[in-house]
């Protein structure tokens, strides 16, 4: 029996050279059972290949496909340098660019910026690391997410291990840590020149509970004066002529917890409330009552 030898980073180079030169069908013929293709390619010298032919191929002698798993043709070709792998029907993605020292610093402004939840959630699906970080400036960076983030584009983490990427990260100057605990998350950063893109018009179809109009202006109608019943605030006092007439109509059973559909509403059915006191009474898992408004009010904590 043949002792099967891993790929090298030689061996690749030639099945690809070979697959260039035979043509797919041929090529998917001798190492794939004729199969093309269904999750991943790799990228070598910026073409794109059936990853896990590639990976048969390239070990000696060529493995049988039907014993190999994606996963583990990714992880062949990755221990030997070929971590640009892209997923079938991404094929305009663009290649992927090793890391610098000036990329990894530019991860670690994000990772700064967004807070450890936001990182680990874009850059390994939120998995956090299992004892590596990068330590710089007292700062402790998570090493895969790190180094996923440093790639340009970012890489997919599970396309490469924490041995290459902690080798890597080290060549570039930085200091990789093992830590038996995880340092405490690292909030966003808020910065007076971040902004955000809004008032795009979109349409969306939702589902949402009718109101009448015209019972909560009859109830506002029957409650004279029109001040708060929780904290009694008047809004024509404080606002003069413009609050005159002004409250919001509180639905003492809220719609949302009603049984069944189309329940009827009377003007008992209202609490008037200031906009403060609506807020509050819908402010958690339980709308609260107007009582126990009053008491948060009279005992504050």
């Amino acid at each position: 029996m043949v002792e099967e030898t891993k790929p090298t980073r030689e061996s690749v180079l030639r099945v690809a050279a070979e697959y260039d030169r035979i043509g797919a069908k041929k090529f998917l013929d001798k190492y794939e059972k004729g199969a093309p293709p269904e999750r991943w390619l790799v990228r070598i010298n910026g073409k794109l290949y059936p990853m896990k032919a590639i990976s048969v191929a390239a070990h000696t002698p060529p493995v049988n496909p039907s014993g190999m798993d994606y996963r583990k043709g990714i992880r062949r070709l990755r221990e030997v340098g070929f971590i640009d792998i892209v997923a079938v029907g991404e094929e305009d993605r663009p290649p992927i660019r090793r890391p610098t020292r000036a990329t990894v610093l530019r991860a670690m402004r994000e990772f700064r910026e967004i807070g450890t939840a936001r990182f680990l959630t874009q850059y390994t699906e939120g998995n956090p690391p299992k004892s590596r970080y990068v330590n710089e400036g007292g700062v402790y960076y998570p090493l895969k997410a790190l180094y996923a983030a440093a790639h340009t584009p970012y890489a997919r983490h599970r396309h490469f291990s924490y041995r290459a990427a902690e080798k890597e990260i080290t060549s570039l100057g930085f200091t990789v840590v093992g830590l038996r605990v995880a340092p405490v998350p690292v909030p966003p950063e808020v910065s007076p020149e971040l902004t955000v893109q809004e008032g795009k018009r979109v349409i969306k179809e939702v589902k949402t509970l009718l109101r009448h109009r015209g019972i909560v202006e009859l109830a506002k109608a029957a409650a004279k004066p029109l001040i708060c019943e929780a904290c009694g605030f008047d809004f024509e006092k404080v606002y003069g002529s413009h609050g005159r007439g002004f409250i919001e109509a509180h639905h003492i059973n809220p719609l949302n917890e009603r049984e069944g559909d189309n329940q009827p509403t009377g003007i008992q059915d209202f609490a008037m409330l200031c906009a403060n006191c609506h807020r509050m009474a819908h402010y958690g898992p339980k709308c609260l009552t107007v009582a126990e408004l009053k008491a948060l009010i009279e005992t504050p904590s």
